[in-house]
């Protein structure tokens, strides 16, 4: 299996968040900070970021139901710290709403909404997509 650019894979990517039942109408037109695993040339799992300033929102984490429990979301994640490292960002924010006890033993932490920089909360996750009921969570990178 191979982590690459997803820029090609749009249309699959579409498709999995789509059966996953996560967002999709709101995926950057330009997929440059999103990355696939690939299985046999198909996509297995995604996971991206959306850069505001010096901070960055993780969006997008999945892995198609029959490659979950392998550490694959855990790889896909690690690829996107490692691009948002390289970038020198600083803080990594995220939604979600059922896999709050996976973050917090993947290094993040629950977090008010409020302390969210603007720029961040203006997002379409943060603004529109995801709900007022969703956990903020937050990974200091340096």
């Amino acid at each position: 299996m191979l982590i690459t650019p997803a820029t090609p894979y749009r249309d699959q990517i579409i498709t999995l968040l789509a059966t996953e039942r996560l967002p999709f109408d709101d995926l950057p037109k330009r997929l440059d900070n999103f990355f696939v695993m690939l299985a046999e040339d198909a996509v297995i799992a995604v996971a991206g970021m959306e850069v505001y300033g010096r901070s960055t929102l993780l969006r997008s984490v999945v892995v198609k139901n029959e490659y979950r429990n392998q550490g694959i979301a855990t790889q896909m994640i690690e690829k996107v710290m490692e691009a948002a490292r390289s970038k020198e960002l600083a803080r990594v924010f995220l939604l979600t709403e059922t896999a709050k006890d996976y973050f917090l033993n993947n290094g993040f932490e629950i977090i008010n909404r409020e302390v969210v920089p603007p720029l961040v909360k203006r997002s379409s996750e943060f603004s529109t997509v995801c709900p007022s009921t969703a956990t903020v969570m937050l990974k200091t990178l340096i």
